[in-house]
């Protein structure tokens, strides 16, 4: 077992929020089972993105209230040209709070993000997350993100969403196996039909509480290059809606009001109707 690596988060000074500039502080952390709450708000929110141990997160600071705005960098194969692209962002999210089991968050709009240099190979240093937190487009956004998702009010909680949290890679990634193969191969061709290829890949992203599931899939050419996205609404029993129940996303780094209308169109965390 890799050994555990807690490091504390120190919360950034208020005065520095309100001027749009952050002070040091320590460096971000990997993603080893502590912060479970946080990753699995990423990984449920972000295309393409699994908790695995080169992720980094840190806690930016915490409302009056207990949300926590918190800071990601990661591998993401949303935006990535080769099967297995290495693609690098910075995300910022806002988690509403968290139990031993569940995090709950405003899905949708809980999230901010950005393309990092691709070449990279290790995450950002202490200097970098203070250079990204300071510039101002950045702290346009953030403040934004802050007023999307209530900061500093109380809690909303007809717009809670609230997901799992997944301790391990493996506990994650067999929400594969929750939709049939038949059921993937059937949204696979309907979405080959077009496109010039049949290839492509499904990735797992998240399932709402009446067994809803909703994948990502890149469709590939023949050199097994990315060329479109699609996200796929699955229902309980595999099926999907075939007018409503497949969309593209054209737009890989700001997708969020699309993914949420997707959501609402397709009856998302309400009861089936019989």
């Amino acid at each position: 077992m890799k050994k555990r690596v807690y490091i504390t988060v120190i919360a950034l000074l208020l005065m520095a929020m309100l001027t749009g500039c952050y002070s040091a502080g320590p460096l971000p952390h990997a993603y080893t089972g502590p912060d479970g709450d946080l990753n699995s708000e990423v990984t449920n929110s972000i295309l393409g993105i699994y908790g695995v141990d080169y992720n980094r997160i840190a806690v930016i600071r915490e409302d009056s209230f207990g949300r926590r705005l918190f800071a990601y960098w990661g591998r993401t194969n949303a935006a990535g040209s080769a099967l297995m692209g290495n693609d690098w962002i910075n995300a910022f999210l806002i988690i509403q709070k968290s139990d031993d089991k569940y995090v709950y968050f405003y899905s949708g709009n809980n999230f901010i993000m950005y393309k990092d240099d691709p070449n990279r190979e290790v995450s950002p240093t202490e200097e970098e997350w203070i250079r990204i937190a300071n510039d101002p487009a950045k702290a346009n956004d953030i403040e934004w993100l802050k007023q999307m998702n209530d900061w500093d009010k109380p809690f909303d909680e007809s717009r809670l969403t609230r997901v799992l949290i997944s301790q391990q890679d493996l506990e994650r990634a067999s929400n594969f196996k929750l939709v049939p193969d038949e059921a993937k191969e059937k949204a696979r061709k309907q979405i080959a039909a077009l496109n010039d290829s049949s290839r492509g890949a499904f990735m797992y992203l998240t399932s709402d509480e009446y067994d809803r599931h909703i994948f990502f899939y890149r469709v590939l050419d023949k050199d097994d290059i990315y060329t479109k996205s699609y996200v796929v609404l699955f229902n309980k029993d595999g099926s999907f809606d075939a007018e409503n129940g497949i969309m593209e996303i054209k737009d890989v780094w700001n997708y969020q009001d699309d993914l949420k209308a997707f959501k609402e169109r397709n009856g998302w965390n309400t009861p089936y109707v019989s």
